[in-house]
């Protein structure tokens, strides 16, 4: 009998690591994905706009109570995120759940033809609606300061 277990437990445990490392693999779901850009690229155009409302829009919660309004926002999007503001084009690259949830990848040139990676992360609300919760911008590899 404590062969049995033995050998139930390995199975289980092998059945568990199987499916952590398919959700690894695949990420968040296709639809998910699908609107999870769609609000990255709706408020770039926002951006593009300077639509500083609608951009303000798709912020999480706690975004906009930090910022408070849409021209506090804005003044920070231009100033500390100028390629989000103006790219001159970007790609989508991986998406990978987070540690507080999903994140989309995005290679960003800006004005100047530098090239920049941007991870955003999201927020599920009670209502099930996605926000922006934050962006990391760096620098791409291989490009100089």
């Amino acid at each position: 009998m404590g062969r049995w277990r033995l050998t139930v437990a390995r199975i289980a445990l092998a059945a568990l690591a199987l499916t952590v490392a398919t959700r690894a693999a695949h990420g968040i779901e296709a639809g998910e994905r699908t609107e999870l850009r769609g609000l990255i690229e709706r408020q770039i155009e926002a951006f593009r706009r300077d639509d500083g409302a609608a951009a303000f829009g798709f912020a999480s919660p706690a975004l906009k109570t930090l910022f408070g309004s849409p021209e506090r926002f804005m003044e920070m999007v231009r100033g500390g995120y100028r390629p989000v503001y103006r790219p001159r084009s970007y790609a989508f690259g991986p998406d990978r759940d987070g540690p507080d949830g999903p994140e989309l990848a995005l290679r960003i040139q800006d004005e100047s033809g530098t090239d920049w990676d941007a991870v955003y992360s999201f927020e599920k609300g009670s209502d099930g609606a996605w926000s922006i919760s934050g962006c990391r911008l760096v620098r791409a590899p291989g490009e100089s300061a």
